[in-house]
């Protein structure tokens, strides 16, 4: 059976800084990056929903890794790379992540986290804390504290 990660993303600065770590652990895993965002249904907006941009954000990133891998900054290959994008909708991320995983038997989830602690994380939620206590598949999570300092 292939393996699979899956990858979910807000598509913000600091989510994207971890790409590379993403992309060298399915690479290094001989396995497939599904790369996850949730859209949530109820559009305060109205706008209909584009997925184009983000596969064209990924696809960015996936040059500029490949850039640095044949330049040598980079410990892996991107071409080496098998990936997917995966559109979920709904108003609970953390249910809709948990849920696709476990349907699609996902080898684990590689998340990223932001490292708030106290009220922030009590008044505001965490996704990847929902996803971490509530999934039976196996999270990986990466704490983008370093990447997102000023």
């Amino acid at each position: 059976m292939e393996k699979t990660i899956l990858f979910p993303t807000d598509f913000s600065d600091c989510n994207t800084k971890i790409t590379d770590y993403a992309i060298e652990f399915a690479i290094n895993l001989n396995a497939k990056l599904y790369f996850c965002h949730v859209v949530k249904t109820t559009n305060p907006d109205g706008d209909p929903f584009d997925s184009s941009q983000f596969k064209e954000e990924i696809q960015i990133k996936l040059k500029d890794a490949k850039k640095k891998s044949e330049a040598g900054l980079l410990p892996f290959n991107v071409s080496d790379l098998k990936w997917d994008l995966v559109i979920l909708y709904g108003d609970t991320p953390a249910e809709e992540i948990i849920e696709y995983a476990e349907k699609k038997e996902f080898s684990f989830i590689l998340l990223s986290t932001h490292g708030k602690t106290g009220l922030k994380r009590f008044l505001i939620g965490s996704t990847a804390e929902r996803v971490v206590r509530h999934s039976t598949v196996p999270v990986l999570t990466i704490n983008t504290r370093k990447f997102c300092e000023k």
